[in-house]
């Protein structure tokens, strides 16, 4: 069942007005936009709101550079993905448009909003909050305003980061080398564990909240212990 948040009816105008004024968009069904911007007060539905928000922004990403992009490769895709949907990265878009402004924060909040994650956090949430209000198609188009203006300015060839796990399996594929992973779970698995084999022999182990992180840590290591920039150009 909805829990609905009662306002007065000046402040309800005030939250409505004052997100139209900022992304264009007039609520219809206000409570979604409560638990984004009262997150102590419904942490519940503001965490399952991020997670919407996440999956929204994750996707126009993808499929924007899918579209402007066409030679780049999945994993380059995906590298731009971890950069544009990180929190670093939409702590400023969220910062640049005072989404804090619209925020009622308790008191129990000791630290500076601006100081933390929450300006980010509070961006996904959003964006999950207008799906849910207005479809899929608005949410998209939200996401496309605040972000493309972003997508346009990359220069993709030094904004991508560079590719240890790339680099080392194009040199065993160059020298005829059998080099492969094998990755496990840790620690009821929040942490991945990876292990790089050469000719079948462990080399380097890499450690990482997802596979493709472990997998490059390994990377990394077996590139600067072994390899090193002047074998692989």
């Amino acid at each position: 069942m909805l829990q609905w948040f009662s306002v007065n009816f000046k402040d309800d105008l005030k939250l409505r007005w004052g997100i139209y004024r900022k992304f264009k968009v007039f609520p219809s069904r206000l409570h979604y936009y409560n638990w984004v911007f009262k997150p102590g007060m419904f942490h519940h539905h503001f965490d399952r709101l991020e997670l919407l928000g996440d999956t929204v922004i994750g996707n126009v990403i993808v499929e924007w550079f899918i579209k402007h992009y066409p030679k780049l490769s999945e994993g380059q895709i995906t590298a731009l993905k971890s950069w544009l949907a990180s929190r670093k990265f939409l702590n400023q878009i969220a910062l640049n448009h005072k989404i804090l402004d619209l925020a009622t924060f308790s008191k129990k909040f000791k630290l500076k909003p601006e100081e933390t994650d929450m300006p980010g956090n509070m961006l996904e949430a959003f964006i999950g909050a207008v799906q849910l209000d207005k479809g899929i198609l608005t949410a998209r188009k939200v996401v496309i305003t605040l972000m493309e203006p972003h997508f346009q300015k990359i220069d993709v060839n030094k904004a991508l980061p560079f590719n240890f796990k790339g680099k080392v399996l194009e040199w065993g594929r160059r020298y005829n080398k059998n080099i492969y992973f094998k990755t496990e779970g840790e620690a009821g698995g929040r942490s991945f564990k990876a292990t790089l084999f050469l000719e079948d022999q462990p080399q380097t182990t890499g450690w990482g909240q997802r596979k493709r992180e472990a997998e490059e840590q390994a990377a990394k290591e077996f590139w600067e212990k072994y390899l090193q920039p002047k074998d692989i150009k």
